[in-house]
């Protein structure tokens, strides 16, 4: 599911447009950013399987309100394979992201057995679909 994630994102990064003629691409970026910092931020406080089952269920939340809108910059810019100049500091902070994505990943498997971890995984899984 998290590596689903982390191809999702980098995908989105990789189709995106800057700022300029691109402002309301880039906002779409840096919001999911934002949204995936959050997220991670979280699962790093979090120690035990409730406050796992609280991000993971947050960032479902938040994963379900931006998703139709990094599709529709998927959609647009389907041959795009250079992210343009403008977006790199957007793109760098999602390859950061990425790196810490592993270590939250870690903190999933770890409470993969509560059963309030695993309805929240399920429903970050049908947000991501």
């Amino acid at each position: 599911m998290c590596f689903a994630l982390v191809a999702f994102i980098v995908g989105f990064v990789a189709c995106g447009g800057g700022g300029g003629q691109f402002s309301s691409e880039k906002k779409v970026m840096e919001k999911g950013a934002k949204i995936m910092e959050d997220f991670l931020n979280s699962m790093e406080k979090a120690d035990n399987a409730k406050g796992v089952a609280a991000a993971l269920n947050t960032f479902a939340d938040e994963m379900e309100i931006i998703k139709p809108q990094m599709e529709e910059l998927q959609n647009k810019y389907p041959d795009l394979d250079d992210v343009p100049e403008e977006l790199a500091p957007v793109a760098k902070k999602y390859e950061e992201l990425g790196m810490r994505m592993m270590s939250a990943m870690g903190k999933i498997m770890q409470y993969s057995d509560d059963p309030d971890v695993q309805a929240a995984q399920e429903r970050l899984d049908k947000a991501m679909e």
